[in-house]
């Protein structure tokens, strides 16, 4: 099991939680034509530079940005921050080790505020979103 939070891009439009809901499902449901692992998939300027910060301090685990084993060798404690993302063209799914949780929440959090992404827990209880809106 894994800690999952969910980035969107802010300038899309949801009525309500049930909206954005139908919306988050429909992503999750994974095309199999679309490689989650690339950057590329993104359109949105604000979202690659969210990505590329975030990787910074959670490497991805698969993919081609992700740490070389050599790396991983000299770095052991690097393998606990190495998180599943799947990419796709207004949403970037991460799924964090659950020890690293509450440091993953708050530096996702800081990043969606900075570079004005939309941020969903989808691992909380109770439905919390935030668009960071300029």
């Amino acid at each position: 099991m894994s800690f999952d939070l969910v980035l969107f891009d802010n300038e899309k439009e949801f009525s309500n939680e049930e909206e954005f809901m139908e919306w988050y499902e429909a992503f999750t449901k994974w095309d199999a034509g679309l490689d989650y692992n690339v950057v590329a998939n993104l359109s949105n300027k604000r979202m690659i530079a969210f990505f590329e910060e975030l990787i910074q301090s959670y490497p991805p685990l698969d993919g081609p940005l992700s740490p070389s084993d050599e790396l991983l060798d000299e770095q052991p404690d690097l393998e606990d921050k190495l998180t599943s993302y799947s990419i796709g063209t207004d949403m970037i799914y991460s799924a964090f080790a659950w020890s690293e949780a509450d440091e993953a929440y708050s530096l996702v959090k800081k990043l969606a505020h900075k570079h004005r992404v939309g941020f969903f827990n989808c691992s909380a209880s109770t439905f919390e979103i935030e668009k960071n809106l300029p």
